[in-house]
């Protein structure tokens, strides 16, 4: 880490005063690294630290910039033409905030230390009225998929709600796009889910499964098994599995695609794509479990076709019972609207619609809230 000076000369116009254009002018540096050093707390105007892009300065301010390396992070073709959405408040009070997750952000950091994540977002938002202002990490959802998190801005009560998590006590519904039509209208689906070499998940047999990985039933994924996985998960030849439940409901029936509710008991990694991949429908548009399956013309998109759509919990400080709906991602509109124009939707009657109201399929029936 180095640290540099710079001082705001007179020679800079009022209109290119704004902190990132100051940084690229005097630096030397390109946009995309002036914000990241900005947004990640790297740079001090006047010595009070400043996180905002839209940030003025004047002749005579002094900059202090932390100028350390950006983190490395390997990125493919259709991962870069994907930018994720605006985030969206559904509550914020003293003691937690609930958003909607855009995909293709990470709700936390990786090894790569990505300055663009959920956490941080919603951490510097919040900052604009107090400085001071935390967030903490409850659960997460994986970087393509969208939907319901709960944020604590208290590490007490991040505590209060991971209890409730770990307790299996929040109600926790999705919905997902699936290759294919699952045979029974609806079911459980109950395993236990271990982690290859490559950390792709698979279910085994039990808590341990003694002939790993010859045992290995049903596994999906593009990794092979074998070795030791960075969790510890295989140790002396045996894998350790970890208790995973699914309950799924049968939506609509698009010929070859469903809408499927889900609900989860236990909130184990990939487990709702694991599942549904295992029992032979795996979520459109998923790169890791079953590929092969999971491509679809109506699915373009650089995204999983799974969606939290609900999530139900106690507020740790005041006990009532609270509720939060995530509008539908407009993806999923698209693809119903597509599959609908190909003679592909026949929902099946009874079925819940895209509302959540129950009646006979017909034509009629959309992904409008």
């Amino acid at each position: 880490m180095t640290l540099r000076t710079i001082t705001v000369p007179d020679s800079i116009p009022f209109p290119a005063r704004q902190l990132p254009g100051v940084l690229q002018n005097l630096l030397g540096m390109p946009a995309s690294q002036s914000h990241w050093l900005i947004e990640n707390g790297c740079v001090r105007i006047n010595e009070r630290l400043c996180r905002k892009l839209h940030q003025r300065v004047e002749p005579g301010d002094q900059i202090e910039v932390d100028w350390i390396p950006m983190p490395v992070v390997v990125r493919t073709e259709a991962r870069s033409a994907s930018r994720p959405g605006p985030i969206e408040f559904l509550h914020d009070d003293p003691h937690l905030c609930v958003v909607v997750k855009p995909p293709n952000l990470l709700t936390v950091p990786t090894m790569y230390r990505e300055g663009q994540t959920l956490v941080s977002k919603v951490e510097r938002r919040l900052r604009d009225k107090d400085e001071q202002a935390k967030i903490f990490c409850v659960h997460r959802l994986d970087r393509d998929v969208s939907g319901v998190l709960v944020l604590a801005k208290t590490l007490q009560v991040a505590e209060l709600l991971r209890e409730q998590f770990a307790a299996r006590k929040p109600d926790r519904q999705y919905i997902a796009i699936v290759a294919g039509v699952p045979q029974k209208g609806s079911g459980t689906i109950r395993s236990y889910l271990a982690t290859d070499a490559n950390l792709n998940r698979y279910s085994v047999k039990g808590p341990v499964n003694e002939n790993a990985p010859e045992s290995r039933e049903g596994a999906v994924g593009k990794g092979k098994g074998g070795g030791r996985d960075k969790s510890g998960n295989r140790e002396g030849g045996e894998y350790t599995g970890e208790l995973a439940i699914t309950h799924y409901k049968l939506r609509h029936d698009w010929n070859e695609t469903a809408l499927v509710e889900v609900r989860l008991e236990t909130g184990r990694r990939n487990q709702i794509r694991v599942h549904l991949a295992e029992m032979g429908h795996p979520i459109l548009g998923d790169p890791r479990y079953r590929p092969d399956l999971a491509a679809h013309r109506a699915w373009p998109y650089k995204r999983i076709a799974l969606h939290a759509e609900s999530l139900g919990f106690t507020h740790p400080i005041t006990g009532e019972q609270v509720r939060f709906l995530a509008p539908w991602p407009q993806e999923f509109r698209d693809f119903q609207r597509a599959v609908s124009k190909t003679g592909g939707a026949k929902g099946p009657a009874g079925a819940k619609g895209p509302n959540g109201s129950r009646g006979k399929s017909s034509k009629k029936d959309t992904f409008e809230p």
